[in-house]
């Protein structure tokens, strides 16, 4: 009924709602970015290391999401000659990028 009734509440409390469901939404999204940035840089490397490896887990309970808080793990694809193709090649594409980024920032065709 509490939450039914969120016209009267009083304005200072719809306002602090709003603004804890903001920063919990920021931290939710800015953690899912940061965590596919982290993963894919090390990922050239032939491990697997995570920020909150059970982030998508919809199992478990909402504070079991942030447990444990770091994983790494070795690939088991880590000496195959494919797979050690593509992440050579990968990491060929992005220092080509960031060269190209570094000597014209405004062209990002």
């Amino acid at each position: 009924m509490f939450f039914v009734m969120f016209k009267v509440w009083p304005e200072w409390l719809r306002l602090a709602v709003w603004y804890a469901s903001w920063y919990f939404l920021v931290f939710l999204l800015g953690t899912a970015v940061v965590r596919v940035i982290v993963w894919f840089i090390i990922f050239h490397i032939g491990l697997d290391f995570w920020i909150f490896p059970n982030y998508w887990a919809d199992e478990d309970h909402i504070l079991d999401s942030f447990k444990p808080i770091l994983s790494l793990e070795k690939r088991s694809d880590i000496f195959c000659w494919k797979m050690m193709t593509i992440r050579i090649i990968s990491a060929l594409a992005i220092a080509n990028g960031m060269q190209e980024f570094v000597r014209d920032p405004t062209k990002i065709d």
